[in-house]
C-alpha cells in the first residue's frame, strides 16, 4: 500500500549529456536525451519495462494483406516504424509535481511530424500521449497506429476489461463480447500455419500485466484501447519476400521477453476474398491527425 507520503514525495531530476533520470519513492527510469525514448523502469528495485513505448504503425501482413498487396502499397509505414528523426526533446516539472519528457520526431518515408509525451507521477505513474502533428497529403493509410512495449518475460499473467476472450478485429469483433478475461501471454499466440498478425484484442478499458507474484503493470484506457502481448516479436510474423516469403510455426523462435502492442486501433483484415479486396472503407485507418492516450500503473 502506498502511504500518501510516498504520494507527496518529489521527484529527483538526475541529468547527463544523454540523459534523464527520474528518481521517486520507490521508482526510477530514465530517459534518452539521444533516442526520445523512454529506457528501463524499475520499481521496488525491480525491473518492471525493458525498452518502450515505440512507435509502430506496421503489422505482419495477413493472407488478406498480401492479396491486396499491403506488404508493397503500405511499405512506408513500416520504414516509418524503424526510421525515424528525432527533432526536439523538452522536458521539465508541472505544477502538480509531475514531470513531463516531450520528443517530436520526422518520421522517415512519410515526412510526417510525429510527438510522443510522457508524464510522471510521484508514485511513478505514467500517462503516455502519442499525436500525428504535420504531414504531407495523401499518404496511403496506416495498417495501425500504436506503440510497442518490452517487457520482463515472466510478466506474463493477463487480466483485462475488453473484448474476448478469442482474438477480436475492428471488422471482426462481434463474437467478442465485452468482458473481464484471464489468461497468459503464451496463450494468446494463435499458430496460423503461415506464420501472421495475430492476437489482437480490441476495445479495452483496462489491462493487467502481473508476474505470477502479483507485480506488474495497468494499462489504463483513455478511454479504450487495442492491444496484443506475445512471446514474439512484429517482425517474427513479417513477410519480407526475398529473406522469409513462406514460413511455418516450427520456424519461430519463442523470446524471452513480453512484446506488448498498445494500440489506438488497426485497420480491419477485409476477407471478401483473398486476392486483391481491401478492407472495407469504414474499417480503415485513412491518413489523419490521430492521436491517442493511455496511462501505465505499476502494480505492487
Amino acid at each position: 500500500m502506498i502511504s500518501l507520503a510516498d504520494i507527496a514525495a518529489k521527484i529527483i531530476l538526475r541529468e547527463t549529456n544523454s540523459s534523464l533520470r527520474l528518481e521517486g519513492g520507490f521508482f526510477d527510469l530514465k530517459f534518452d536525451k539521444e533516442s526520445g525514448l523512454l529506457g528501463a523502469y524499475h520499481y521496488h528495485g525491480k525491473e518492471f519495462l525493458k525498452s518502450g513505448p515505440v512507435p509502430n504503425f506496421w503489422r505482419a501482413p495477413t493472407d488478406n494483406d498480401l492479396g491486396n498487396l499491403m506488404p508493397w502499397r503500405l511499405e512506408c509505414w513500416k520504414l516509418a516504424s524503424k526510421s525515424r528523426k528525432l527533432k526536439s526533446v523538452e522536458y521539465g516539472t508541472l505544477s502538480t509535481g509531475s514531470v513531463y519528457f516531450e520528443s517530436v520526431f520526422q518520421l522517415e518515408g512519410v515526412n510526417v511530424d510525429y510527438r510522443l509525451r510522457h508524464e510522471v507521477d510521484q508514485r511513478g505513474k505514467i500517462l503516455v500521449q502519442a499525436c500525428f502533428m504535420e504531414a504531407e497529403k495523401d499518404l496511403p493509410e496506416l495498417p495501425r497506429f500504436g506503440l510497442s512495449l518490452i517487457l520482463p518475460v515472466d510478466m506474463d499473467q493477463l487480466h483485462w476489461f475488453g473484448r474476448g476472450p478469442q482474438e477480436n478485429y475492428p471488422d471482426r469483433k462481434t463474437s467478442a463480447f465485452i468482458g473481464i478475461y484471464k489468461s497468459t501471454v503464451a496463450a494468446q499466440y494463435h499458430p496460423y500455419i503461415r506464420p501472421q498478425e495475430n492476437a489482437n484484442r480490441c476495445d479495452n478499458y483496462w489491462l493487467e500485466l502481473k508476474k505470477k507474484g502479483g507485480i506488474g503493470w495497468r494499462v489504463q484506457g483513455i478511454p479504450k484501447f487495442d492491444f496484443s502481448a506475445l512471446h514474439y516479436t512484429v517482425e517474427d510474423f513479417d513477410f519480407i519476400a526475398n529473406e522469409k516469403p513462406f514460413r511455418h510455426t516450427i520456424d519461430l523462435e519463442k523470446k524471452d521477453f513480453v512484446s506488448l502492442q498498445i494500440d489506438y486501433r488497426q485497420t480491419g483484415l477485409g476477407g471478401d476474398d483473398s486476392w486483391g479486396a481491401h478492407p472495407h472503407d469504414r474499417y480503415k485507418l485513412f491518413f489523419k491527425k490521430y492521436q491517442f492516450s493511455f496511462e501505465l500503473l505499476p502494480i505492487v
